[in-house]
């Protein structure tokens, strides 16, 4: 908003971020977009900007990985194995949940199910009734970080086709294949073409995105196996910490 645009940012914000930046030896953004903002708008020097992600806890993540998928999936009534897609956050429209509804009914495929983790905004709340007559889709509401953790692994692949949500680094972290919406500057996900970008609007891009993905699920999983190291907290403190 306007107070925050021109008053809070650029003028006490920054004011104070430069009397800080004697002292600072790294200034972190935890996304690139977020390193520009660091230094365009507290004028901070490009020197002491890093780059440093957002990740997962590897503690969070169960040990037993394959007991608690098999867990999860019984509970919901989800063939062991049929292919599961996560999504989840805050939903609002801009996160394209609804664009993701449209793509599965466009799928029509019985042998893939959709977990939501998150509550809707009350323009969104329309779409439970289209979820309540779709025995393929599982909306869990909120949950905490342990439930979300453990429907992680009890997905296949990861699909948020909207705004940014710290789901993303957490899915990657898990070693999740992804399809994320491009966005400029949010493109640090993407380590070794672990995921998939899409426009997030467009119905037949997405559908044939989450085909593409599935069809090609060895190569994606591989490779999203080895890209999550990079988003683990055990290697993303010891860039912090200068090792």
């Amino acid at each position: 908003n306007f107070i925050s645009k021109q008053i809070l940012h650029p003028i006490i914000w920054r004011h104070y971020a430069k009397k800080l930046e004697p002292f600072l030896t790294k200034c972190y953004g935890v996304t690139p977009m977020r390193c520009r903002f660091l230094k365009e708008m507290y004028h901070l020097k490009p020197e002491i900007i890093e780059f440093l992600p957002m990740g997962v806890d590897d503690e969070s993540i169960p040990e037993d990985r394959e007991a608690v998928r098999t867990s999860i999936r019984e509970e919901l009534n989800i063939p062991q194995n049929d292919i599961v897609i996560l999504t989840g956050g805050k939903i609002d429209k801009l996160k394209n949940t609804h664009v993701l509804l449209d793509t599965l009914k466009q799928i029509n495929n019985d042998k893939v199910h959709l977990i939501i983790c998150g509550t809707f905004t009350p323009e969104m709340e329309y779409l439970k009734e289209s979820i309540d007559s779709n025995s393929k889709i599982h909306y869990l509401g909120w949950c905490n970080a342990e439930r979300v953790m453990n429907c992680m692994v009890a997905s296949d692949m990861a699909c948020f086709p909207g705004t940014h949500s710290t789901l993303w680094e957490q899915s990657v972290g898990v070693g999740l294949p992804a399809i994320f919406k491009r966005w400029n500057e949010m493109e640090h996900v993407d380590v070794n073409d672990n995921c998939i970008f899409v426009s997030g609007d467009d119905v037949n891009e997405l559908s044939s995105s989450i085909s593409k993905m599935i069809n090609n699920y060895k190569y994606y999983n591989s490779k999203a196996l080895v890209a999550s190291k990079q988003f683990l907290y055990s290697e993303i403190s010891k860039k912090a910490i200068g090792q």
